[in-house]
């Protein structure tokens, strides 16, 4: 009877390793399965979100544009509005009077553009150091990427260490 036992506990036994085993390949195919589509959803958002960066530095540089040239030419209306008007008045004035204020004016409208011409060179600047920022930030992309890379190695190599480890406990 206990020859008999024993056989059934070896039968046994061999039946729960073999299931064991088959349980473990079958738990490594699912684990490289999620690893594989993790990956790829990972990849995936990724691209998605520096699309989404990209759309946005272009949609903000647009808006940035249109408001510049709006202000531009709100402000050239508004000189040559001026213009025309300061013209009519220097009409009814004398020959000399109108030398003089003309020349006032010119000095006037001349440093106006000056003025102009600097808020768009400080406008361009800004825009050249946003651009900056951007490719810093594409830049730190790549290395967050780099690392993000590093450490799901590490994290193979610690599950092929465990992979091994738990072998070695069942040998």
């Amino acid at each position: 009877m206990e020859e008999n036992n024993k056989e059934i506990l070896a039968r046994h036994t061999a039946e729960h390793a073999v299931e064991i085993e088959k349980i473990k390949q079958e738990h490594q195919n699912v684990l490289r399965d999620l690893k594989l589509r993790i990956e790829v959803e990972k990849e995936q958002w990724m691209e998605k979100q520096r699309q989404i960066q990209e759309n946005k530095i272009s949609e903000r540089e647009r808006e940035i544009k249109t408001v510049l040239r709006n202000e531009r030419d709100k402000e050239l209306e508004l000189v040559v509005n001026k213009l025309e008007e300061d013209h009519k008045i220097l009409q009814e004035e004398s020959a000399t009077t109108l030398d003089c204020r003309v020349r006032r004016l010119k000095d006037k409208y001349e440093s106006q553009i000056d003025d102009l011409e600097h808020i768009n060179t400080t406008t361009q600047s800004k825009l050249n150091a946003m651009k900056e920022r951007v490719t810093e930030l594409e830049a730190d992309n790549i290395k967050l990427r780099s690392g993000i890379k590093k450490f799901e190695k590490d994290i193979e190599d610690i599950e092929r260490v465990r992979t091994y480890n738990r072998g070695s406990l069942f040998n």
